[in-house]
């Protein structure tokens, strides 16, 4: 006879080969071939099947027998925006709180994420639940360190449309890349996020009066709030915060501009309202050593996929820009090249 902890234990084995796509949408599961696979009555397996049509994962049709529900993506689309508005709030916390030690654990976790997406280019081979892992890690050290434990368990607790979809989101759509790039971008953050508000308010105040005199614009970078109180209305942003931003500060900018790493980002950040974005980086830099560029066909994908100007980034020189503007850049953004010549 099983036992209810034996129940238990039937029901996280099938709902874990549900959301790992082992047992696919439209899939039939019998009664009679889960009794002899685990070696039970009808009577558990029953129980268990109720459970998962209540948890949305399959529908028990009368005189038809139990089919694995399709994935719907309605419910998904939903999900995803309430999990992008709250990440976004956790990271921009975490941001403004963490410590050094802490972003060096973070700089660990993205190591551990870029080990677990080298096999990427064997997709038969690819460790795709390890990948996934990797990634929930970093999410969930942020989570932890800003108190929101609660929020992420229950935000990770198994879903019957967005566990299945993430799977197929990943591997497909967005594809592993597109998501180490994220959190490239993330630990940038982390890394140039040093300089308290308070000091980078002064700073911008110095570098405000130099392009006043030179007569040319100043976008500021990554603090909405010191912009608002300088006045100046145009901000730069990276993606996480982007996501955060309400609609009321988006009115307090003429210009808001996004770093982007891939069309479907691209997508995004004009959907969340940017009139402009960066995309890279297009070439070889020193700022992302070991990280492979993107190239002038991704540079194009981009600028084919949004109708706001697109500034090319990363290795621009002399010798490359003119690739970019006929890719469809609306111009480029150059650092290291300019001050490897003043230096």
């Amino acid at each position: 006879m099983a036992t209810l902890q034996h129940t238990d234990e039937l029901y996280h084995i099938l709902e874990d080969e549900i959301c790992a796509l082992k047992i696919l949408p439209g899939e039939a599961l019998s009664e009679n071939q889960l009794c002899k696979r685990f070696g039970v009555s009808r009577t558990p397996i029953r129980s268990v099947l109720q459970r998962l049509e209540q948890n949305r994962f399959v529908q028990i049709i009368p005189c038809k027998g139990t089919i694995v529900t399709a994935i719907d993506t309605g419910v998904v689309d939903q999900l995803i925006f309430q999990r992008v508005a709250v990440e976004g709030m956790v990271f921009r916390d975490f941001v403004q709180s963490c410590s050094p030690m802490e972003i060096l654990a973070v700089e660990h976790l993205y190591n551990m994420l870029l080990e677990a997406a080298a096999g990427r280019s064997d997709p038969e081979n690819f460790d795709f639940n390890h990948f996934l892992s990797c990634d929930l890690a970093m999410h969930e050290y942020w989570f932890r360190k800003t108190s929101k434990e609660y929020l992420w368990e229950q935000m990770t607790r198994p879903q019957a449309d967005y566990s299945r979809f993430i799977r197929l989101d990943i591997v497909g759509a967005r594809n592993v890349s597109s998501v180490v790039s994220e959190h490239t971008e993330m630990l940038r953050i982390l890394r140039e996020k040093d300089l308290p508000q308070e000091q980078y308010e002064m700073l911008a105040e110095k570098v405000l009066k130099v392009c006043q005199q030179e007569r040319v614009s100043c976008v500021l970078h990554y603090y909405p709030e010191a912009a608002k109180k300088l006045g100046v209305r145009a901000v730069h942003l990276p993606m996480p915060l982007l996501r955060s931003l309400d609609d009321r500060d988006k009115e307090c900018f003429d210009e808001i501009g996004a770093s982007t790493h891939s069309v479907e980002e691209a997508v995004e950040a004009q959907e969340l309202g940017a009139t402009y974005i960066t995309a890279g980086h297009v070439f070889a830099t020193d700022c992302k050593k070991g990280v492979p560029p993107r190239g002038t066909l991704f540079l194009r994908q981009v600028c084919d996929s949004v109708d706001i100007p697109v500034y090319a980034l990363g290795g621009i020189c002399d010798e490359n820009e003119q690739q970019c503007m006929a890719a469809g850049a609306a111009g480029v953004c150059r650092m290291s090249d300019f001050m490897r010549r003043h230096s």
